[in-house]
């Protein structure tokens, strides 16, 4: 399946568009057009469920992997 049909599909359930102001919901990381063979359900990303993921894998979080944006030093 593509990334993209599971995107529209969660998109209906609960539309990005009505996140909060502050919220960072979506596709953070990736393409609509990567092939998806594998979902894991998560609350965070940690290193325990990285070492677990097989290729072709769609991680969803609670909380997203980048919150705000990135700065630089």
């Amino acid at each position: 399946m593509r990334l993209g049909e599971i995107y529209d599909y969660l998109d209906a359930l609960s539309p990005f568009a009505t996140q909060a102001s502050w919220d960072n919901s979506g596709l953070l990381i990736g393409s609509r057009d990567d092939r998806v063979e594998r979902i894991y359900l998560s609350l965070d990303i940690d290193t325990s469920l990285l070492e677990e993921v097989v290729e072709n894998s769609l991680i969803i979080t609670h909380h997203p992997l980048i919150f705000s944006g990135l700065k630089k030093a």
